[in-house]
């Protein structure tokens, strides 16, 4: 795993678009959700975006997400539109 805190903030970050994670671009499965990352393709952003980006609350396990996060990262539920 990525520890984006110990990036400096221009730095580019590659995320699952799914659970928007950061990850290695060439990874085909995410392995934070271990879902394919192939059909959609990884997100690129800064690590200032990263770190600056809207959060919401998982609606399973109450954790902070990344508001575009279709997946939870921390309990890999799919989360409702």
């Amino acid at each position: 795993m990525v520890n984006v805190y110990e990036m400096p903030d221009l730095d580019m970050l590659v995320c699952c678009p799914l659970c928007m994670s950061p990850v290695n671009e060439d990874l085909i499965l995410c392995p934070v959700c271990n879902e394919d990352m192939t059909d959609d393709g990884p997100v690129e952003m800064t690590v200032y975006q990263y770190k600056t980006e809207n959060i919401k609350v998982c609606i399973y396990c109450g954790e902070p997400i990344m508001y575009v996060a279709l997946k939870c990262p921390a309990c890999n539920k799919w989360q409702s539109k």
